[in-house]
């Protein structure tokens, strides 16, 4: 699991130590589509923190902290990680980055299995949005669905406009 927020790795550890989870490693970076650092906004609610700005008003900054970053693709070659089911994605507007440093994972013809939130007001602070996202996922031919409003899987095709804003 990466977690580029010192606050929130700390959290991590002792959520790990207290259930005694001794198959998760924490890996304390940004997942991006470049290898280095960025500055992270810490927000207020770490669950806010972003590599940007976003256009949330709740996203209240109280400061700057400079974390490594790495993409996917690099990370699972260095540990000789192959095979790969599943990947959850909860990076406060910067999917497009992730996705953009995971194009080998992505584009591999085992059954992968991606779990993504994407949200306009988020992926504007990157130049991006949902559609973006969705978009690439179509066209590698991956099967998409939303949580609908009881938590059924609804089975979708084709982006629509209410995707990133409303349904997210």
């Amino acid at each position: 699991s990466f977690e580029p927020g010192t606050r929130e790795q700390g959290l991590f550890e002792e959520n790990l130590k207290l259930n005694r989870m001794s198959t998760v490693r924490l890996i304390k970076a940004a997942v991006s589509n470049v290898r280095g650092t960025a500055r992270l906004a810490v927000a207020e609610d770490g669950a806010l923190n972003s590599l940007a700005v976003t256009d949330r008003r709740d996203q209240i900054i109280e400061q700057w902290q400079e974390t490594p970053t790495i993409r996917l693709d690099d990370f699972l070659e260095e540990e000789g990680i192959n095979d790969v089911d599943f990947v959850k994605i909860d990076v406060e507007g910067a999917e497009w980055l992730v996705i953009q440093g995971a194009q080998t994972l992505f584009s591999k013809p085992t059954p992968l299995t991606v779990l993504f939130e994407a949200y306009d007001p988020n992926a504007k602070g990157f130049g991006s949005n949902t559609a973006t996202v969705l978009e690439y996922f179509i066209n590698l031919g991956y099967r998409l669905s939303y949580f609908g409003k009881n938590g059924e899987l609804v089975p979708f095709s084709k982006v629509r406009p209410e995707f990133g804003t409303e349904y997210y």
